[in-house]
């Protein structure tokens, strides 16, 4: 950029980020009504969940083609026809009758979200850089997860009214079009639109890349498991109302946003590689808490460790790839990181589902928890391959 965003642009971004969050997070508390509602339906148990999940499946297969409009077509323009897709694909749930309905119009939403959250993060990237672009990438995580928390408490007291109520608050987005559409200028970067030459595919470090990308998706596959499965295990453990139980899962989201905000500063103490060390770490001990006690305040405190690595993932996976990225390429791989997360998504409920009828909630929640820690100390040794050449580049990057 030729010139340093205002405090407007950054906001204007972080606002619009707040919108992938809710897809994912409003509807959780909903799910049990829901099931109940369309109980009749074949297999409802599996199909209520993905009302919540859908959305993923979409984004995977939208994110690679927004990385590549991104690049081509410009950041602002994308951003705008997301938003408006996503807003109309979230309200039309409210009509839905069938839950079949309920599914199709979810996942219109996930193409909306799948471009918006490239766009976004891509734009973020562009006008920032250094320890600045970490700060900022360290305040979409925290905006991620305050919105969760907003979200999953809000969710509760709208599902408490009736499961389409929460639909409602998806067609507010559209207000952000004009904000966005005066507000946000296209980065010069989007300028070309060169077909990728060999020359930048060498200068690609595509094994990191791609390291980063399995590793999101690990992480997203086992926090899903909070926002699908934790609302239903709750019921079990204190008979929680819909509100109840938005408020407790929505705390997780509460300590991962203060931890995002203060990601730059933990970056520079344990370096890029123990960031995911300690998210997976983290993680993994905070749900093993929650599968070795039903007792609300334990999984309370499970929920609070926990929190805190999820704080640091997002944030982490997106300070990588945009220093791993050629600029060229910068949306194309922030694409991958959207796509990784939300297959994650997707697959929880498919992964956990037959795991959950065949052992229950409390050992799931266990294996999951024990499949965190077992990650982290494998990034331990992989991060002995990493400490040198790239990883240094992204220790040391300045301004």
């Amino acid at each position: 950029m030729s010139h340093q965003p205002t405090r407007r642009v950054t906001m204007s971004l972080l606002l619009a980020s707040s919108l992938t969050v809710l897809s994912s997070t409003l509807l959780s508390p909903a799910l049990p009504a829901i099931e109940s509602t369309f109980h009749a339906t074949p297999n409802v148990a599996t199909l209520s969940r993905l009302v919540l999940t859908l959305p993923a499946a979409l984004i995977v297969v939208s994110a690679p083609i927004a990385g590549t409009l991104v690049d081509r077509l410009g950041r602002r323009s994308v951003l705008c026809g997301a938003i408006v897709v996503y807003a109309a694909g979230g309200t039309a749930g409210y009509l839905g009758t069938e839950l079949w309905h309920l599914l199709v119009v979810r996942a219109i939403q996930g193409v909306g979200v799948g471009a918006l959250t490239v766009a976004t993060t891509t734009l973020i990237a562009d006008y920032f850089s250094g320890d600045r672009r970490d700060t900022v990438l360290g305040w979409q995580g925290a905006t991620f997860n305050i919105t969760g928390f907003l979200s999953l408490a809000g969710g509760g007291s709208l599902a408490a009214l009736g499961w389409r109520v929460p639909f409602l608050v998806y067609g507010a987005a559209i207000v952000l079009v004009p904000l966005v559409f005066v507000i946000i200028d296209e980065p010069e970067t989007t300028s070309s639109s060169d077909a990728l030459s060999f020359d930048l595919l060498e200068s690609t470090p595509v094994g990191l890349l791609s390291g980063v990308y399995l590793l999101t998706y690990l992480c997203a596959t086992v926090f899903y498991l909070l926002t699908v499965q934790l609302p239903f295990y709750l019921q079990g453990a204190g008979a929680m109302t819909a509100t109840g139980s938005g408020l407790l899962i929505g705390s997780y989201n509460l300590v991962a946003m203060v931890v995002a905000l203060r990601v730059s500063w933990i970056k520079r103490r344990v370096g890029p590689t123990g960031l995911f060390v300690s998210v997976f770490g983290l993680m993994g001990t905070g749900y093993l808490i929650i599968g070795e006690s039903s007792s609300i305040a334990v999984i309370l405190t499970g929920l609070v460790v926990a929190g805190l690595g999820w704080g640091l993932m997002l944030p982490t996976a997106n300070l990588w790839i945009a220093r791993l990225a050629p600029e060229r390429i910068r949306g194309r791989a922030m694409s991958g990181v959207t796509m990784t997360l939300y297959l994650g998504q997707f697959s929880t409920p498919l992964v956990s589902q037959p795991l959950i009828e065949r052992l229950g909630y409390a050992t799931t929640f266990s294996l999951a928890g024990g499949l965190g820690v077992l990650v982290g100390a494998v990034v331990v040794l992989w991060g002995r391959r990493l400490s040198q050449g790239t990883v240094e580049t992204l220790a040391t990057d300045t301004v």
